[in-house]
Order: structure tokens, then C-alpha cells, then sequence
């Protein structure tokens, strides 16, 4: 009897390993869009429009850029507060630059309430629009993880370098073990830039062996929005796919459901 149960146990174990019954890593569902200040292609200003691209997604955090903040071109609308209003989940929005009576930057929704929030200018010309790092400390299951968004400089390849420095050396110090980030957005690059390139040295880039097509929206050509990830050990990619709406904004959304190992 005791041979058949010690063989039973190792058949159990073994069966286990096979069938991957073991504690389970958390997934989180990441979402992020340009949502060029609520207007899509068709010249509407419709935030209930991508709101229902939010919710048919179903994320955990979204990275939000181009994002108005009471101006008077959109309405004298906080659009992250309604946008969390309209999707149920939390708003946290990130001034970069005061813009026709009221403010203009990025923004981040999430399912948890946030920890801990920060900003960092990024390297750029003043007299332009200045771009921004935006992140947030969030709760995930038993940890703790940095989720951020960044709108990377659209026309000039020496600052958007400059800028992905200055993203590399932040989260050099803060992307820990114990801290892994997620850093989201529009970065104005394709993935055989230079500044692509120079983030391939530390981040995991969602989907980099895949064609992901996020910008015109219309007829999209080229990808410049991307889910980034470090320690690159502490994520697994599971799955990753550019939402087809070609009409809510000028960006396609890119969502990527990440697991977060031990």
C-alpha cells in the first residue's frame, strides 16, 4: 500500500507539471491609445466612442496620450475624469503644457487605485511642445509594479534619442525585482529606429518579432505605439494584437495581456 501511494504522488506531481497546475502568475490586460484629444478620423469629437474601444478591450491600465484638460477646443471637457467615468475605472491625468485655456498631456486608467504618482520632463526644445514620462505605483495581486506612458517627440530622431536616454537612466534606478515597469505609448519611432534599437538594449518590446500596424489608422503602415516591459525576466508576453478601428482617433490601439512572474 505505502509503494502505491508514494507512486501515486509522484504520478500526481508529475501530472501536475505537465498540465502547468501550479501557482498561477497574475496577468494584467495593457491598453495604449492616442487618442488624439477625443477626435477621430471622421473630424468628431466622440469620447463615448473611445470609451466603447476601452471597454470592449477590457484592460487593466490604459496609457493615454494627446489628451485635453478643459480647453476650449474640446469643449472645456476634463476628458480623463470622463473617460473614467465612462469606462468605470480610474483617471489620473499628467499635465504637460497649459493649451488654449486649459491643459494638455497624457493620462492613465486603471483598474486599481493608484500608490504613488510622479512626472518627468523629457529632454526637447522649448519653444515646442514639451513631452513627457508619466508613472504610477499600482497594487497587482500580492505586488507592486510602475505603469507609465510617454508621447516621444514626433519629427526631430536626435531628441526622440535624447529622450529614450532619459527613459532608460529613470528606470535604471526605480524597474527593480521587487518594482518591475511598464512603460506604454506613442514613441514616434519604428521598430528599426535608432531609438527602438537603444531600447531593445534593456526592455522587453511587446510583439517585437510581429507586424503590428497602429498608425494612420485608416490604412496603417508603420507601428509607433509599443508596450515596454523591465526586468525583462519578470514578464511574459501572452498575447498581443492591434484593435481594427480605423475611425475613433488617428491612432490605432495596441493591447497586450502580460503575466507577471515570480
Amino acid at each position: 500500500m505505502l509503494k502505491f501511494l508514494i507512486s501515486l504522488s509522484i504520478v500526481t506531481l508529475f501530472t501536475a507539471e505537465l498540465l502547468g497546475d501550479e501557482p498561477s502568475s497574475p496577468t494584467i490586460r495593457v491598453l495604449t491609445y492616442n487618442i488624439h484629444h477625443g477626435e477621430g478620423t471622421d473630424e468628431k469629437l466622440d469620447l463615448a466612442r473611445q470609451a466603447a474601444v476601452i471597454r470592449k478591450a477590457d484592460p487593466d491600465f490604459v496609457a493615454l496620450q494627446e489628451v485635453d484638460r478643459n480647453t476650449n477646443r474640446t469643449g472645456n471637457v476634463d476628458q480623463t475624469a470622463e473617460l473614467a467615468r465612462l469606462t468605470n475605472m480610474h483617471g489620473y491625468f499628467f499635465k504637460q503644457i497649459d493649451y488654449d485655456g486649459g491643459e494638455y498631456g497624457q493620462a492613465i486608467l486603471s483598474k486599481a487605485e493608484i500608490l504613488e504618482r510622479a512626472q518627468q520632463m523629457l529632454p526637447g526644445t522649448p519653444e515646442r511642445e514639451r513631452r513627457l514620462l508619466a508613472r504610477g505605483l499600482f497594487p497587482v495581486g500580492e505586488t507592486k509594479l510602475w505603469f507609465a506612458t510617454t508621447h516621444l517627440h514626433h519629427a526631430n530622431d536626435s531628441i526622440r534619442e535624447d529622450q529614450v536616454k532619459a527613459l532608460n537612466e529613470l528606470f535604471a534606478t526605480i524597474a527593480t525585482p521587487e518594482l518591475p515597469a511598464i512603460v506604454s505609448g506613442d514613441f514616434n519611432a519604428v521598430p528599426e529606429s535608432n531609438a527602438m534599437k537603444e531600447i531593445a538594449q534593456a526592455w522587453k518590446i511587446s510583439g517585437a518579432d510581429q507586424k503590428l500596424l497602429t498608425f494612420p489608422a485608416v490604412t496603417p503602415d508603420r507601428q509607433i505605439d509599443y508596450v515596454i516591459v523591465r526586468p525583462t525576466n519578470k514578464f511574459r508576453i501572452i498575447s498581443i494584437s492591434v484593435i481594427d478601428d480605423g475611425v475613433a482617433s488617428d491612432h490605432r490601439p495596441l493591447l497586450v495581456e502580460i503575466a507577471i512572474t515570480p
